[in-house]
């Protein structure tokens, strides 16, 4: 009785963690540029998940606030997000916001913020 008590709670346990990894969200890996780094202007923001995602909203502003015109269109290889930056960025702090689709369909938000130095 009790062995059967101790088999159906550990069954229990095994389905419940089967079931946690099947419902969690996308999580930001690393980022290219990374996290408040600082450097030259990129020529590609490149986020990498945890699992395959979709893209859905990227936009990139500048340090007062407004919405930088100098991106291409997004584009996912796996759990990596490609974004083209298609003009040289100029000196100062850049806040690039996004919004992804993952594997389980859910969406995960998020920002990446990074300083273009001067030349």
């Amino acid at each position: 009785m009790v062995r059967r008590i101790v088999l159906g709670a550990l069954a229990g346990l095994a389905a419940f963690g089967v079931a946690t990894a099947a419902f969690a969200h996308a999580k930001l890996q690393s980022s290219m540029p990374a996290k408040d780094a600082s450097g030259a202007s990129p020529a590609e923001i490149v986020l990498t998940f945890s699992e395959a995602v979709t893209p859905a909203i990227v936009i990139l502003a500048d340090q007062d606030g407004h919405e930088v015109k100098s991106l291409g269109a997004a584009r996912a290889d796996g759990a990596a997000l490609h974004v083209p930056v298609t003009a040289k960025l100029a000196p100062g702090h850049y806040t690039f916001t996004y919004r992804v689709a993952g594997a389980d369909t859910h969406a995960v938000n998020g920002t990446l913020t990074f300083i273009v130095a001067g030349p």
